[in-house]
């Protein structure tokens, strides 16, 4: 599966539904990021999070 995005002016990027759902991706989920190589890997570590 592969999306192309981009990134608005203020650095913000919007993940597209189908890869939300495809993840169980919900508001209030928090994310966080590695960066290797030149590549950035998100990875979910609260899965039970309530939205803000």
């Amino acid at each position: 599966m592969i999306h192309s995005v981009r990134m608005s002016t203020r650095g913000r990027v919007t993940l597209p539904k189908p890869l939300r759902d495809r993840l169980g991706l919900r508001p209030g989920m928090k994310l966080v990021w590695e960066v290797s190589d030149g590549q950035a890997v998100a990875r979910v570590v609260e899965k039970d999070a309530q939205p803000d």
